[in-house]
């Protein structure tokens, strides 16, 4: 949220839960109740943003025309729905890398040589925004 800040701006509403498509779609009905002008939503997981597609289809708003959909993973799921969801993929190869290096640290000296590592993540553009 620090980014959104840095713009200038807050998020309407953060609801945390499962990082499943029915918490998705849960969420998803919540804010369209508190905040019917919601244009925009970042979910956690491609998971939630399938539910958050599906309770915005029900409630007959267009994606992307009345609101965009960001979710986050790149799972395949994210190129399975309608419209194509938009989402951040996580650099896997590099993080298992990096965990594989700690393994083989705590293996060698009997003890966990953690340092903070900041992986990028990147964002897959397709039509959800």
């Amino acid at each position: 949220m620090n980014g959104l800040a840095d713009q200038g701006m807050k998020p309407l509403a953060v609801i945390s839960g499962e990082y499943t498509a029915e918490h998705g779609f849960e969420a998803c009905e919540r804010i369209l109740e508190q905040y019917p002008e919601v244009d925009g939503v970042f979910a956690q997981s491609d998971q939630i943003a399938v539910g958050v597609l599906q309770a915005l289809a029900k409630h007959g708003r267009q994606v992307p025309n009345d609101v965009s959909v960001i979710g986050f993973d790149d799972f395949p799921v994210a190129t399975m729905t309608n419209p194509k969801l938009t989402t951040f993929a996580q650099p896997l190869h590099d993080m298992a890398q990096v965990i594989a290096e700690m393994l083989c640290w705590r293996l060698e000296h009997g003890e966990w040589n953690t340092v903070a590592q900041v992986l990028p993540a990147s964002l897959i553009k397709r039509d959800s925004v």
